[in-house]
């Protein structure tokens, strides 16, 4: 059977390597597949925001979409979302205040997420979750 890479254009023989990329899914070669790969590892994910819970944002609400790459799936709204936040508690200010000034303090309570790297598929999950949202599989 022969293919025709989605990038390149090239034909080749052979099952080819799927992408799903915004709903499209089309099969490439295996230069322009890796390049892809590649390309979205370097991306910012969602996966590494505070806000990130189950393929959903807490913070907007909205379900992501993923980009598929093989077995890897890639949250990359956080390229152009404003909202990512890799840090659950802001940098401390050092302020110099007169003795005697009566102040209020606030704290934060830091919220920790911990996440698991599945064995089988490579993504990372919530480790609340008793199995792979992504793949299935089981820890």
């Amino acid at each position: 059977m022969r293919f025709e890479c989605s990038d390149c254009r090239k034909s080749f023989s052979g099952s080819g390597l799927s992408v799903n990329i915004n709903g499209n899914e089309e099969m490439y070669c295996a230069n322009c597949y890796w390049k892809v790969q590649k390309e979205y590892e370097k991306k910012k994910t969602c996966e590494d925001c505070v806000y990130f819970k189950e393929e959903v944002c807490e913070k907007t609400g909205r379900r992501l979409a993923p980009a598929i790459i093989g077995f890897n799936s890639y949250f990359v709204e956080a390229e152009n979302c404003g909202n990512l936040t890799e840090e659950a508690n802001a940098d401390s200010v050092d302020l110099e205040v007169p003795s005697g000034t009566i102040f209020k303090e606030v704290i934060r309570e830091t919220k920790v997420i911990v996440k698991v790297r599945c064995s089988y598929c490579k993504n990372l999950y919530n480790e609340t979750l008793d199995k792979c949202p992504h793949c299935g599989a089981r820890p």
